[in-house]
């Protein structure tokens, strides 16, 4: 046989035995590139619930009438312990007299809002007292919801400032929400550094059997 006719017969031969193995899935290494399917999903999953939380806010917008240019905070979670996704929302209204620090403040009221089997919401509480007004509390408040548990964390004053931490739970029993625990920590910028850093006191927790009854 010819020496170049079977070289190229052993090369033509290896290569089939290669493309034999790659056909039994022999690799030793697959590598998989996301298709164009899976992606499209991932940005459908996006827009689905970025449309999804645009038509909450509208759903909550009407629900307690409020026009376009007045705040509104949402806050998502399990407020009464039923395994549907509730609202804890903050809108700002009118101060009523004496309740402002100016004429520019607004104030705000917190509402609970309650998610239905069928889809709709219904608001089942709001407080008009439990946030402070603009002008006096020192940011937003910050607010967390676990499984039937509402935590409020809020800083108050300019010089002497206030840290609050206030938790709420929720009873079964009479569908509604009691405050549990109380903390506060104050700090005061007249008060002398200790280590470069102005001292914070804080107080002991207080609960239920100290303040009494306290309904959200």
């Amino acid at each position: 046989m010819d020496m170049k006719l079977y070289i190229t017969t052993a090369v033509i031969f290896t290569f089939l035995i290669s493309c034999s193995q790659v056909a039994n899935n022999q690799l030793d290494t697959v590598i998989e590139y996301p298709s164009k399917s899976s992606l499209q999903n991932d940005v459908d999953s996006t827009l689905n619930e970025s449309a999804l939380i645009i038509d909450t806010i509208k759903t909550v917008r009407n629900l307690i009438k409020l026009d376009s240019s007045e705040m509104l905070e949402l806050i998502k979670g399990d407020l009464n312990a039923d395994g549907r996704g509730d609202i804890f929302a903050i809108a700002s209204r009118n101060c009523r007299e004496n309740e402002a620090v100016s004429q520019y403040s607004k104030c705000n009221r917190a509402y609970l809002i309650i998610a239905e089997e069928d889809g709709r919401f219904r608001i089942e509480k709001y407080n008009d007292d439990i946030i402070a007004c603009s002008d006096c509390e020192q940011g937003r408040p910050y607010v967390t919801i676990d499984i039937g548990i509402i935590t409020i964390e809020r800083t108050l004053g300019a010089c002497t400032r206030d840290f609050i931490k206030e938790v709420y739970h929720f009873d079964k029993t009479e569908n509604i929400w009691i405050l549990k625990e109380s903390q506060k920590s104050t700090v005061n910028c007249n008060d002398d550094p200790v280590n470069g850093e102005i001292p914070i006191k804080t107080f002991p927790v207080k609960t239920q059997k100290d303040f009494g009854k306290i309904i959200f």
